[in-house]
Order: structure tokens, then sequence, then C-alpha cells
């Protein structure tokens, strides 16, 4: 699944496994704000994915898990970049992505 460190120049280190396959890993997520546009979360989605080699990108959904109490936050395409954040830096959070 995934570990995350968050700094103050939003630079999140992710270390995700596949649920087909434990060789896909993505190492580094570098989030920016260009031109101060707000990503839409399934943009960012599709891009992590598609940048990291993992074929059919579309058919994984994203979602968190609080560690500390297992529950698990699907996200849909109108969650913004900055809740996203917001999410990630806020507690025992596990970024996942599941097939759909």
């Amino acid at each position: 699944m995934a570990e995350y460190e968050a700094g103050l120049d939003s630079n999140i280190d992710v270390y995700i496994q596949y649920p087909e396959s434990a060789d896909r890993v993505i190492k580094t997520i570098l989030i920016a704000d260009v031109n101060g546009v707000d990503y839409k979360l399934e943009q960012v989605k599709n891009n992590i994915l598609n940048d990291n080699g993992v074929p059919n990108a579309m058919s994984y959904n994203l979602a968190f898990r609080n560690e500390s109490n297992g529950n698990v936050r699907k996200v849909d395409q109108s969650t913004k970049m900055l809740d996203w954040l917001k999410i990630l830096t806020s507690s025992e959070t596990t970024l996942i992505f599941q097939l759909v």
C-alpha cells in the first residue's frame, strides 16, 4: 500500500504497491500548484499511475485509509488537490489505489 512524508515544499514521497504486482512501486509524487491551478483529483490520479507505467490507469480508484481506525475514504472527481493534500498530511493516512 503506501507510506508518505510531506514537507513544506509539497513533495510527498509515497511507496505504493499495486494489487496486481509487487514490482510496480511509485517512488515520488511532486505536487505543484502551477499558475494557481487547483487540479482535480481524478486527473492527478491518472497522471500518477500513467507516469509510473501502470496499465489501464482508469481501472483504479483512489482512496485514503486512516490507519488508526481502518476507515477508508473514497474520493471522486470533484475532490480538489488542496483537499487531497489536507487528507494526506493530517493523520495516519495511507494513500491506496483499488481496482475498480
